[in-house]
């Protein structure tokens, strides 16, 4: 069933901070189309999750956060959270 969110708790969801130890990250425009294609692939079994990892450990080296960590954010779309690698 889906649930209608109202536009003030769209807005808190886009404001909430990242949990403890994660920072906010957002894509290219062309790294949010890949993803959408690969996942989107992956989830009708036409596209092996070797695939998405790859692309997951590629994101990490260029943005400098521990791949395995990366997940949606409350803002959606082309952000996402991880934790920071250590340097």
């Amino acid at each position: 069933m889906l649930k209608f969110v109202g536009e003030k708790r769209r807005k808190e969801m886009q404001e909430e901070t990242p949990p403890e130890g994660y920072n906010e990250y957002e894509m290219t425009v062309e790294e949010y189309e890949e993803i959408s294609t690969l996942t989107k692939g992956n989830n009708l079994g036409e596209i092996p999750d070797s695939k998405l990892i790859a692309f997951w450990k590629r994101l990490g080296e260029k943005y400098g956060f521990d791949w395995e960590t990366g997940k949606a954010s409350p803002k959606r779309g082309k952000f996402f959270l991880a934790v920071p690698e250590d340097k």
